[in-house]
This record gives structure tokens, C-alpha cells and sequence, in this order.
């Protein structure tokens, strides 16, 4: 998906049902901030790439069971 633009690796994402994804230096983020692309939802979010790392069940709830804070 690396050598993809953006708009063909969220196709190739769909195309294998892929829930969420994570895009790292897009245009629409800071330094250390992440932008995460709910596919299923359709929602995008940025947060700081410290949460990801740290807390990562704040910005995956479903995949931890938890709701979103």
C-alpha cells in the first residue's frame, strides 16, 4: 500500500474489507499526529501519535472492546 496514492490504498483497503486505516505524514496532520480513517464509519480522526501508542484502545474501542471516550 506504500507506493499507492492515498485514494488508491483506501480502495485497496475496501476492496479487502479493512476497517480502519492509518495514514502517517498526510498533508492534513502536524508532526507526531496520525490521521485514522474509519472505513466503516466514515469518519476520520487525527490524534497525536503518542495515543496510538500509549492508549491505543482510545482511538480502536471496538477492537478493544471499550466505547470511544
Amino acid at each position: 500500500i506504500i507506493t499507492r496514492g492515498l485514494d488508491q490504498s483506501l480502495a485497496y483497503a475496501r476492496d479487502l474489507r479493512i476497517r480502519w486505516v492509518i495514514v502517517i505524514g498526510s498533508p492534513r496532520t502536524q508532526a507526531a499526529e496520525l490521521l485514522v480513517i474509519d472505513l466503516q464509519e466514515g469518519e476520520e480522526r487525527v490524534h497525536p501519535l503518542t495515543t496510538a501508542l500509549e492508549r491505543p484502545e482510545r482511538i480502536f474501542p471496538d477492537r478493544f472492546g471499550e466505547r470511544r471516550a
